[in-house]
């Protein structure tokens, strides 16, 4: 599966994930950036739900800090893994206040030096480790509790 197409799969099925939990699914206003869309529940707030999809467990993802505002509480990254068929992809749920606790595997990054280029960003650390300390976020449970 190329980049685009593990990009869509990953949106369908996360949007998959969040019907099957009871959420309808709205496309993101332009008014709201980046967001791939988002996932209304029948009582409480709309979350809103940036997916990023990895094929390989040393996969680094990151997005920028400009289109990922960690204070909002109602932000979510869903990383979608796919380790090979479709079929075996794992969902995390993220909130993205966990990027503002300073806790492995979630990192920031200024790259402020004398000749760095990369405007700054908010990622994963990109290993097998990294995966398995966000078993926790495995699932929809840090949404919907």
């Amino acid at each position: 599966m190329d980049k685009y197409s593990l990009n869509a799969f990953a949106v369908a099925f996360t949007q998959k994930a969040f019907q099957k939990q009871g959420y309808s699914i709205e496309e993101s206003p332009a008014s709201l950036g980046e967001v791939n869309f988002l996932a209304i529940p029948d009582k409480g707030t709309p979350k809103k739900i940036k997916v990023r999809s990895a094929a390989k467990p040393a996969s680094y993802i990151f997005i920028t800090k400009d289109k990922f505002n960690i204070n909002d509480t109602d932000l979510y990254l869903a990383v979608v893994y796919v380790p090979g068929d479709p079929k075996d992809a794992i969902l995390y749920v993220i909130p993205a206040i966990e990027w503002g606790k300073n806790i492995y595997p979630f990192i920031g990054r200024d790259y402020n030096k004398q000749g760095q280029i990369s405007p700054p960003e908010w990622g994963i650390s990109p290993s097998q480790k990294a995966i398995d300390a966000m078993e926790s976020y495995r699932g929809l449970q840090k949404v919907i509790s």
